[in-house]
C-alpha cells in the first residue's frame, strides 16, 4: 500500500525496503499517546516490519528478509480510536489516508488488525522517525 497522503521522512523507509511496505503481519510492538506534544498530542507508534521474497523456501513458505522497527510519529491528534492491545498486535495492513483535522490537511491512520490492537487516529501530520534494523524477532541489530 502506498500512503495516499505525504508523510514526513518516507523515504527513510522506502530507503531501507525499496518502496513503501505492505505492513501486512506486521506486528505493533510499541504504543504511546503522550497528551504533552510540543504541539498539541502526540502519538509513537514502532512496528516490527519485513519484505517477503517472491520465492519460496524449502518449507513451502515466503522467506522474511530486510526486519526493521519503524517508529512513526503521529503529531497533533485530533481523534483517537483503538481497542485489543495486547501481548501481540499483528496487522492485516496499516493504511495513511488524507483526513481533514480541524478544517485543515491531516491523516488518518489506519490499523486494520489481524490479532490484536486495531483503529485508527487522526492527526495532523505522520513522521517516519526511525528504521532500524532487526532480527526476526524483533530485536535491534545495532547495540
Amino acid at each position: 500500500m502506498n500512503p495516499s497522503s505525504p508523510i514526513v521522512g518516507a523515504e527513510r523507509l522506502t530507503g531501507h525496503f525499496g518502496g513503501w511496505p505492505s505492513f501486512h503481519d506486521a506486528e505493533v510492538v510499541r504504543l504511546v499517546l503522550d497528551r504533552h506534544g510540543t504541539d498539541g498530542p502526540t502519538a509513537e507508534l514502532v512496528v516490527h516490519v519485513w519484505s517477503v521474497g517472491a520465492e519460496v523456501d524449502p518449507d513451502g513458505r515466503f522467506p522474511r528478509r530486510e526486519h526493521a522497527l519503524v517508529r512513526l510519529l503521529l503529531e497533533r491528534i485530533a481523534s483517537v480510536d483503538l481497542a485489543g492491545f495486547n501481548h501481540q498486535n499483528v496487522l492485516f495492513s496499516l493504511d495513511v489516508v488524507a483526513a481533514t483535522v480541524g478544517g485543515t490537511e491531516g491523516v488518518r491512520v489506519t490499523l486494520d488488525p489481524s490479532f490484536g490492537v486495531g483503529g485508527s487516529i487522526v492527526c495532523r501530520r505522520v513522521v517516519v522517525a526511525d528504521v532500524r534494523p532487526c532480527d526476526e524477532t524483533g530485536r535491534p541489530s545495532d547495540p
